[in-house]
């Protein structure tokens, strides 16, 4: 499935997505820079396509972005 139809993406997809390493994600995760998921302890990590790309362009998750940014988003795909 292509990573940009999906909304839930795991670690792999979101390093993929992010044009880094899954050990780069990881770290952007411990130091509170990106919001990722994960259900269990040491179980698998998922991510929200939406987080992703409000990082990208505003270095922050979704849910802190403005209503003007979350529109720019939207706008974008």
């Amino acid at each position: 499935m292509d990573l940009f139809n999906k909304k839930w993406l795991t670690l792999y997809e979101a390093a993929q997505y992010l044009n880094r390493c899954t050990r780069q994600v990881l770290r952007y995760v411990e130091n509170g820079n990106l919001k990722g998921h994960q259900p269990v302890q040491y179980g698998k990590w998922t991510f929200d396509r939406n987080d992703l790309d409000a990082w990208i362009m505003f270095n922050n998750s979704y849910s802190k972005l403005t209503r003007p940014q979350k529109k720019q988003l939207q706008d974008l795909k």
